[in-house]
C-alpha cells in the first residue's frame, strides 16, 4: 500500500501543481488508494501513519521535494472540515474506522446472506453489544470487534421482544449495566437472565 502511494508520487509533478490542484490529487488517488483494504482491516497505525505522510509532504512540501520546507500551518488543522476551518482532507485512520463501522451497521439493519452468516458462527443468542472476542474468530471479525465501542457511542438499544437483550448486558450511558452495579451482580444467581423471561 505505501509502495503504491510512493510509485504514484513518482510520476507527478507536485511543485508545478497549486493548493487546490495537490489537494485534488490527494482526495482522489492517494486518501481511495486504500479504499478496499481499510474497508476490511483495521490497518495498523503504523500504515496510517506512513500514509499520512506520503500525503502531508506532498501537501505541505509542494509535491514531496526532498529540501526541508517550514510549515505555516498544522496537518491536522487542514485534515479538519471546511466548516471547521481546514480544507476538508479526510483522515485516514477516521475512514478506516467509520468503513468498518458501515459492517456492524449493515449486520444490525440488513438481512441477507453474510449477516446470516455472522449471526450463527459469531453472534449466536449475543447481539453486537454483548459478544465477546475469541481465539478462533477471524481476523476481519476481530477488527470489527475492536471497533465495537465507537460504533456503539452515542446510540439507543432497540430491545424489540427482549429474546436477544439481556438484562446485566445492558448498555447505558455507554457503560454496560453490570459494571455499574458489580457487588449486586456478582451475587445474581441468574447472570444470563434476558428480558423476555418472568
Amino acid at each position: 500500500m505505501v509502495e503504491k502511494a510512493y510509485r504514484k508520487l513518482d510520476v507527478w509533478k507536485g511543485n508545478s501543481l497549486s493548493i487546490a490542484g495537490r489537494k485534488t490529487l490527494i482526495d482522489s488517488s492517494l486518501s481511495n488508494a486504500p479504499f478496499y483494504q481499510m474497508s476490511i482491516y483495521m490497518l495498523p497505525k503504523t500504515i496510517t501513519y506512513k500514509l499520512d505522510k506520503i500525503r502531508r509532504t506532498f501537501f505541505l512540501a509542494r509535491g514531496g521535494g526532498t529540501k526541508k520546507k517550514y510549515h505555516l500551518i498544522k496537518w491536522t488543522k487542514i485534515c479538519k472540515s471546511k466548516k471547521k476551518g481546514g480544507l476538508g482532507i479526510k483522515s485516514i485512520r477516521k475512514m478506516n474506522i467509520s468503513l468498518l463501522c458501515k459492517w456492524l451497521w449493515k449486520l444490525e439493519t440488513e438481512d441477507g446472506v453474510w449477516q446470516q452468516i455472522i449471526n450463527f458462527k459469531y453472534l449466536k443468542n449475543d447481539s453486537i453489544c454483548t459478544v465477546k472476542h475469541r481465539q478462533t474468530n477471524s481476523a476481519i471479525w476481530s477488527d470489527l470487534l475492536k471497533i465495537r465501542d465507537v460504533y456503539l457511542q452515542g446510540r439507543k438499544m432497540k430491545v424489540g421482544n427482549g429474546q436477544k437483550t439481556l438484562f446485566w448486558k445492558i448498555y447505558g450511558c455507554t457503560m454496560i449495566l453490570w459494571k455499574f452495579f458489580f457487588l449486586i451482580y456478582l451475587i445474581c444467581a441468574f447472570k444470563k437472565i434476558s428480558l423476555l423471561t418472568r
